[in-house]
């Protein structure tokens, strides 16, 4: 397929903008701090509370519980593409041909069945050939 770079531009501006959001966030709430405060050790930006330490706690654990889970999952997609990759598929790749054939759009399926199946048995035909085989399906 193609790439569609309208879409690829609409990816790239949300991406822009959700890490400038994210980004933006902390600093704005790092702003509100009381300094006097903070330089008395007293306070913090979860209001100095036993409970803001617990629930910052609870926080990081989720974050790094979820990024595990994440990690162990690419892990797995990577094994899985590798898997893929190399398995034996039973038949030499390199020597399977794939044409596409473009046929008008106003042929009748019946006339569009007889013409792939005469090109199919031409193929068949040729020397040094296993398999031949032709299937229709509706291009945009």
């Amino acid at each position: 397929m193609p790439p569609d770079w309208r879409i690829f531009a609409y990816v790239a501006v949300v991406v822009l903008l959700t890490g400038i959001a994210s980004g933006l966030a902390p600093a704005l709430e790092s702003i509100k701090v009381d300094l006097a405060a903070s330089m008395k050790g007293v306070g913090g930006m979860l209001g100095g509370a036993a409970g803001g330490s617990r629930v910052r706690g609870w926080l990081v654990t989720a974050q790094v519980a979820m990024s595990l889970v994440l990690l162990v999952e690419a892990a797995l997609f990577g094994k899985s593409e590798d898997r893929n990759l190399h398995a034996d598929p039973g038949y030499l790749p390199r020597h399977v041909v794939v044409a596409n054939l473009r046929l008008p759009d106003k042929i009748s399926y019946d006339s569009a069945t007889l013409r792939l199946n005469r090109i199919a048995d031409r193929v068949r035909a040729l020397p040094r050939r296993a398999v031949a085989s032709a299937s229709r399906r509706k291009c945009p």
